[in-house]
């Protein structure tokens, strides 16, 4: 619950608001959210690259915006598999083509 003070009765009663409140500061990568995943026992992740090859990597939903997922779980660098992750399974040796900058 929220109170706000409200003097010059600027903000309506019954008018609808969102409030953000950051409780820690965690490092989260923004993704679309086509690349989300599920493993067999339902786990929500993506799919990334390690040593050429193909891994699930759990992960926990940070935030969610209209145009992405904000997501953490990662190391401090992965490779998460941007394009191709729905014909790739888990322990499959691929080639990483790297996308580049938009400068």
């Amino acid at each position: 619950e929220l109170a706000l003070a409200n003097p010059e009765a600027s903000v309506l009663a019954g008018m609808s608001a969102e409030l953000e409140l950051p409780l820690a500061t965690v490092q989260a990568i923004k993704v679309s959210p086509a690349l989300l995943t599920l493993d067999e026992q339902g786990n929500l992740g993506v799919k990334s690259v390690v040593a050429k090859h193909v891994v699930f990597t759990p992960i926990q939903l940070v935030k969610t915006e209209k145009d992405g997922v904000w997501l953490t779980g990662f190391e401090p660098e992965a490779d998460v598999i941007t394009l191709g992750q729905g014909f790739v399974r888990q322990g499959d040796l691929v080639e990483v083509v790297y996308a580049k900058e938009n400068r």
